[in-house]
């Protein structure tokens, strides 16, 4: 079982989403999670006893096996606190502040206390906050996760759980103007390029296997680009499709419409492009 691959072309992609009105991709600001800035290597460790074995949580070695081999052999890599957090990204002020004991204990080094987070304060289910606003977004998405799914559920549930909680949470943004995840975890609106990113940022989290699909959409009446998601569970390619499931401002909190339906259902009124094709780096829209 192979994870999703895709990379970026350098284009500006016109996405039409629930309100069928044509509006362009910004960039910049999605860090899609298999390259060596997001690489959950920690959790890549933990899930692999053989690769803690073999390289403990060395970052470097850690990424270059699943670069080199782990892809190939159907290892997963996913989203995770510690190794998101660096000493260039992690505010280690407020760590320090809420966290008088710690401070007392190593002092107020940023590295320091870094590695009272990764080494014990993760384990003591310590808050942490980054200086990076797209990182933040990261955390705060783990966080949501962390309160909607847990490890006795299925894949297919934590998916309904993520699915849901989207739906009632989020708001189609009807300013055209919200496109990111960052827009939708903390602002609780986007497009469904916002939607899109969301979900597939959840899904890394969780560690089900993700892409984002771009492509066209139809209601019957009128047509445009438009953006969703598939997963694999169980060997098996599901396509869903959050925005078009979000049906708030009709007075339909959620609807399946589009929930873990088959590719080829889908396209009865999606059409897949090939902006996003196999490739072993992933990088989202620039």
């Amino acid at each position: 079982m192979k994870i999703f691959r895709k990379v970026a072309v350098a284009l500006a992609v016109v996405f039409m989403c629930s309100g069928f009105m044509s509006i362009t991709s910004h960039a910049g600001e999605y860090i899609l999670f298999e390259n060596p800035e997001g690489f959950g290597y920690y959790s890549y460790a933990d899930m692999y006893p053989d690769l803690y074995q073999a390289y403990g949580y060395d970052k470097n070695k850690l990424w270059s096996h699943y670069v080199n081999n782990g892809f190939e052999e159907g290892r997963i890599a996913m989203v995770d606190r510690r190794s998101i957090l660096t000493v260039e990204n992690f505010d280690s002020a407020r760590y320090a502040t809420e966290n008088p004991d710690v401070a007392a204990a190593v002092g107020t080094d940023p590295y320091a206390l870094l590695m009272h987070y990764k080494n014990y304060g993760y384990l003591e289910g310590r808050q942490v906050y980054s200086t990076d606003v797209r990182i933040q977004g990261v955390l705060d998405t783990i966080n949501v996760a962390d309160n909607i799914t847990n490890s006795s559920m299925s894949e297919m549930q934590k998916v309904l759980a993520i699915h849901d909680w989207m739906c009632y949470n989020l708001t189609y943004d009807y300013t055209y103007s919200k496109y990111s995840y960052l827009n939708a975890i903390s602002e609780g609106t986007a497009v469904c390029q916002g939607y899109a990113e969301l979900f597939d940022l959840f899904m890394h989290i969780v560690g089900i296997e993700s892409k984002i699909v771009t492509g066209y959409g139809t209601n019957g009446l009128q047509s445009g680009l438009h953006a969703w998601n598939e997963v694999i569970i169980g060997g098996v390619t599901y396509a869903i499709d959050v925005t078009w499931d979000d049906m708030g401002e009709y007075g339909i909190p959620v609807r399946y419409n589009y929930f873990l339906i088959t590719p080829q259902q889908m396209s009865a009124d999606h059409w897949e492009d090939d902006y996003y094709v196999a490739y072993k780096y992933i990088y989202i829209h620039g």
